[in-house]
């Protein structure tokens, strides 16, 4: 990337989410892991492309430093199923401040279909690391990610945003206590034991003895050994039919790009629900025409949770305010990078001329804070956060020196 690319004014994020389109829609977008690999090599070298992806349930979304953000898009785009023009309607572009702001939401749960959910800054931790291995992130790009990091990690532990924190693999568990009298005497098959697969049978185990629980996975080495932490039972992959016809109900969490079970496969006497975990869809939807049979894909699974959730949004203020402390935080770390020996040439000319009244207007308006042990470090921290708040206001430097000295020569020490 340019140096100029390396730019908060450069950032882009192209994507879809539950909120711009349904499960079926968004599937159209989403890039299996394969294809994130595949679109990372060709962004890195074909454009100026820095950045990574996320693809999961609810929204995939491309997060790219560029000065290309059409060819960034169009190769997105050629790695999906989904079409040019319906992007222009199903998607959405947000650029700069807006981009910066819309990462910053959707890291601490903000954003996502049940609010609160911190699963998806563990997705962008991933995402991240992939593109670190394809050489499609800098130094610039790892200090934006750790800002983000930090808002999600005070998000979680200064508010309740986060306590009982749902997902889909809650829900899903949520879903099956709320629905069975007595799940002591209900079998259920969990098929898939990837990272939501193991999420999930954490909440399962939490409701239900491990015995009425089958694991099923294509590695059966990992379902096995998992089967053997947790005292469920093991099922081998070959014997996946066995393991469908004495549930009474199946959870799919597989990773498929398409339907892998279809009717046929779930018309079994005892089956009674059926939950769909995957995008894509990995359960055939006709299979809802089953009389007897639940189908439940995330969707449904996300809006029966949302109603209990409202009471997290007491919470949102506080959210809100850290976020926006965190971007502060980031954009005057921006200026203070671009703009550093200019604005320490400033503050070292105001310090040599007018120490004293400096320090005696500054150790005043923030008195709770001053320490007069370090009141030189605590005068420069303060003078450099007023000087990136109004560059960022389009002032000059040399226009705030002038200010604060007028404003410190009409104010003279005690």
């Amino acid at each position: 990337m340019t140096a100029s690319a390396a730019h908060l004014d450069h950032i882009h994020i192209f994507g879809v989410s539950y909120k711009t389109a349904n499960v079926h829609d968004r599937q159209a977008y989403s890039l299996s892991e394969t294809e994130q690999h595949a679109l990372l090599s060709e962004l890195k070298n074909q454009t100026d492309f820095t950045g990574f992806i996320i693809s999961t349930c609810n929204r995939t979304e491309v997060i790219a430093f560029t000065e290309q953000p059409e060819a960034v898009l169009a190769m997105y785009l050629d790695h999906t199923d989904g079409s040019h023009a319906q992007f222009d309607d199903l998607g959405y572009h947000y650029a700069g401040l807006d981009a910066l702001n819309h990462m910053f939401r959707v890291a601490v749960g903000m954003e996502s279909q049940i609010p609160g959910d911190f699963e998806i800054i563990m997705q962008m931790k991933k995402g991240f690391r992939w593109a670190l291995k394809a050489g499609t992130v800098n130094g610039y790009m790892e200090k934006v990610i750790n800002h983000v990091i930090h808002a999600s990690r005070r998000v979680k532990t200064e508010t309740g945003f986060s306590t009982g924190a749902t997902s889909v693999s809650y829900a899903a568990a949520r879903y099956l206590k709320d629905s069975f009298e007595d799940l002591s005497q209900t079998k259920i098959t969990l098929y898939g034991l990837g990272k939501f697969g193991r999420i999930t049978l954490d909440h399962l185990l939490g409701l239900t003895a491990p015995e009425n629980i089958t694991l099923v996975n294509r590695s059966d080495e990992k379902s096995e050994h998992h089967a053997k932490e947790t005292g469920a039972n093991y099922c081998p992959h070959k014997e996946l039919n066995s393991a469908i016809e004495s549930a009474n109900v199946l959870i799919v969490a597989t990773g498929a790009d398409r339907p892998i079970l279809q009717v046929q496969d779930l018309d079994k006497p005892n089956l009674h629900t059926v939950i769909d975990m995957a995008v894509p869809s990995n359960v055939n939807p006709d299979v809802a025409q089953l009389p007897q049979l639940r189908l439940l894909d995330v969707d449904e699974l996300s809006q029966m949770t949302a109603a209990a959730l409202n009471q997290r949004k007491s919470e949102l203020p506080t959210v809100e305010r850290i976020v926006s402390e965190e971007v502060q935080e980031l954009l005057d770390w921006h200026v203070m990078r671009v703009q550093a020996g200019e604005i320490e040439a400033s503050i070292n000319a105001l310090l040599q001329s007018d120490y004293n009244n400096l320090l005696a207007l500054t150790s005043s308006a923030y008195e709770d804070e001053f320490n007069a042990s370090h009141a030189e470090e605590f005068l420069r921290h303060k003078m450099q956060r007023y000087y990136c708040h109004h560059l960022r206001r389009g002032r000059k430097v040399t226009d705030i020196q002038s200010e604060l000295s007028s404003r410190v020569s009409v104010s003279p020490s005690k």
